[in-house]
């Protein structure tokens, strides 16, 4: 059960972050669990719509680390 409520911790936090400094809406993109990287950092990826269409070029996708004890984001990722 504790997994569960991270993982919830997790995701509204990514949410609220991609929100804030990408300036993405609701419904243009996704929160994805990865991983627990260890006791407090789950790993998430936040899918904008445009690379699930394959966009050529579009790569406007984010992995996120997000501890969950702090509710921040440490680290962010963006893929190539």
């Amino acid at each position: 059960m504790q997994t569960q409520k991270e993982d919830e911790v997790a995701r509204q936090v990514a949410r609220a972050y991609i929100q804030q400094t990408k300036k993405w809406k609701d419904d243009e993109f996704q929160i994805e669990i990865i991983a627990h990287k260890d006791n407090n950092t789950i790993v998430v990826d936040a899918v904008h719509i445009d690379d699930l269409r394959g966009g050529k070029g579009s790569n406007k996708s984010v992995q996120l680390h997000v501890d969950t004890l702090n509710k921040v984001v440490v680290k962010e990722l963006g893929y190539q």
